[in-house]
């Protein structure tokens, strides 16, 4: 009869020390569930801002890109606008490089 008392003890025993484990792998996988999420919150912070930061500088760019276009082609079409055509002589060009007259 003692026999089966210590046997059950050591049951006993070994069931409280699996209860405690589980519940110590529980608590652990809540900690790194918690600081995973406040690592990815944190990476998606900086990730957001560098996004935010280089569409910026990229909006910047092209604008400023747009506009240099935009100031050289109206000085080109000024400048072309001026110019006087010589049709006689833009003809007898092309005379001459077709049929090689």
């Amino acid at each position: 009869m003692m026999d089966q008392d210590i046997i059950g003890h050591l049951f006993e025993v070994e069931q409280a020390a699996a209860d405690l484990l589980s519940d110590a792998q529980s608590e652990y996988n809540k900690h790194i569930e918690q600081f995973r999420k406040r690592a990815d919150n944190i990476y998606k912070e900086a990730y957001d801002k560098i996004i935010a930061e280089q569409e910026k500088q990229y909006t910047e760019a092209v604008k400023l890109l747009d506009d240099r276009h935009k100031t050289e082609y109206d000085a080109y079409c000024n400048e072309i606008k001026n110019w006087q055509c010589d049709e006689n002589a833009f003809n007898h060009l092309l005379e001459t490089l077709l049929f090689c007259k």
